[in-house]
């Protein structure tokens, strides 16, 4: 081909593709397609996971294992703790069981007590409030002005002490002490005798209250003193009168006044009842026995005297005192053997003892 041809050929395809862009064609065809807005790329989609398996179960306890605890729990984590301990402090591992632990399970580490971890605080004892009742009904069991230390005047009354006071008192709820005055006026009781009697006994004591209550063990050791008089008065027969002479107009008499006293050691267990309220008021009761341990001798005074009429001449009086003299013995040894035996009862031997009392414990 010639040079003029070529070029003739190039001249007319530059014209061609002038005439195409004007057009709004591209020159190779087709217009492009706008651009697609980017995706961000896909990750490739995960496999899906297989299920769940159990655990393997845990190897059996070794012999002697507590069998209280499950395999599939550790000792600290066993439900058969209570709900109010946390796991890491239940008494999981009493000392009876043998301390090893199977090697899986090794023993947790002390953990401090449960005082010291915020949230479980040890459970504390509630203090009653006023007005209840404490606890056992033991109303005592508050002390007084002294502490558990109680005491103050009691009073009572029984045999054969027929009035006592004294005072008492109770350290904390099992000790009891005290001193007693017990007394008899000056009156006649038939269970003791003819004589009249004015007794009066003082010991000191002791108490256990083995169950701490009102229930008490005890026994005193004191002195007693008893006094019995007797004072009577007899007719003489007329042979006192001297030989020869008339009958007086009164009768002739003898005045005996027989007085005797004893001092005596005694032993006195008990056994009774003696409760104190809260307030401090207290009743009791008590039995027991008075045995006589030692006993000094008697003390003797009596007066007789022959009572002669005023009538009677001074030398004849004298005369029939004389011969009466012999009816003044007969009836003093009678009437002191009556005062004797009155002090025998009360002095020398066992007597059953009963009292009631009352009183106010500080």
């Amino acid at each position: 081909m010639s040079a003029s041809a070529t070029l003739g050929a190039f001249a007319t395809a530059l014209l061609l593709a002038d005439t195409t862009t004007a057009q709004g064609q591209s020159p190779y065809g087709s217009p492009p397609a706008p651009p697609e807005e980017q995706q961000p790329p896909q990750q490739p989609a995960t496999p899906p996971s297989p299920p769940a398996q159990p655990p393997p179960p845990a190897p059996a306890p070794p012999p002697g294992y507590p069998p209280q605890y499950p395999p599939q729990y550790p000792p600290q984590y066993s439900p058969q703790y209570p709900p109010q301990y946390p796991p890491q402090y239940a008494p999981q591992y009493p000392p009876q069981y043998p301390p090893q632990y199977p090697p899986q399970y090794p023993p947790p580490e002390a953990a401090p007590g449960p005082t010291e971890q915020p949230g479980y605080p040890p459970p504390q004892p509630e203090a009653p409030q006023e007005g209840q009742p404490k606890e056992d009904g033991k109303e005592e069991d508050a002390g007084g002005v002294f502490g558990q230390v109680r005491l103050g005047p009691v009073f009572g009354v029984g045999l054969p002490n027929l009035l006592s006071f004294g005072g008492t008192m109770k350290i904390a709820r099992y000790v009891g002490a005290g001193i007693n005055v017990g007394l008899i006026p000056t009156l006649k009781i038939g269970y003791y005798g003819d004589a009249t009697v004015a007794y009066r006994e003082y010991d000191i004591y002791g108490r256990i209250y083995p169950f701490g209550g009102a229930f008490f063990l005890g026994a005193g050791l004191g002195y007693e003193t008893a006094t019995a008089s007797i004072v009577a008065v007899e007719t003489v027969p007329a042979s006192v009168l001297p030989p020869g002479m008339p009958a007086t107009g009164a009768p002739i008499s003898v005045t005996v006044n027989s007085e005797m006293s004893m001092r005596t050691m005694v032993l006195t267990p008990q056994l009774g009842f003696f409760h104190t309220f809260g307030v401090g008021f207290s009743i009791g009761v008590d039995i027991g026995a008075q045995i006589p341990v030692t006993s000094s001798s008697n003390t003797v005074n009596t007066r007789v005297s022959t009572q002669v009429p005023s009538t009677v001449p001074q030398a004849i009086a004298d005369q029939i005192r004389a011969n009466a003299k012999t009816y003044e013995d007969q009836y003093a040894s009678q009437y002191n053997q009556s005062v004797n035996d009155t002090l025998d009862k009360i002095g020398r031997t066992v007597i059953p003892t009963f009292n009631l009392r009352i009183g106010w414990l500080f």
